[in-house]
């Protein structure tokens, strides 16, 4: 299926490979423990390669092209952005509204919110141990 955004043609995927494409992205977010809500593509690039040659997730990508395309499809545009090689996960508020508007799964807002809510609770610690490093605003 295609539909058309502005004068491009873009490339829709089934239903079910983006869910599991979705589902992947948080899982390598969740596994890296990354603390900065960013990650590098060449950590999502790295895990698609240990999956076995068919897989959701990487029909899912070969449909765009490539991992970046994939990424930067407007199927994500409120879960993910994309900042050179960097992955970053959407903003609480964002990631809420793609909840409630279908896009993403309950489960994995929930364990996208919890990471932001991780990331807030860790930064209170750190300017709490180290108040020089964080000038008072």
């Amino acid at each position: 299926m295609s539909s058309t955004r502005g004068d491009k043609p873009t490339i829709r995927g089934s239903e079910s490979d983006k869910k599991a494409f979705t589902a992947f992205v948080i899982g390598v977010f969740k596994e890296k423990g990354t603390r900065l809500l960013r990650m590098s593509m060449k950590d999502v690039s790295e895990a698609m390669q240990a999956l076995p040659r068919v897989h959701p997730v990487k029909n899912y990508t070969n449909m765009y092209g490539n991992l970046k395309g994939a990424l930067v499809s407007e199927d994500f545009s409120g879960i993910f952005s994309f900042d050179g090689s960097v992955i970053v996960l959407a903003s609480p508020e964002d990631l809420t509204a793609s909840a409630k508007a279908g896009r993403l799964d309950q489960e994995l807002a929930e364990a996208c919110l919890a990471m932001h809510k991780a990331k807030a609770e860790a930064d209170a610690e750190a300017r709490r141990l180290n108040p020089h490093l964080f000038p008072q605003e």
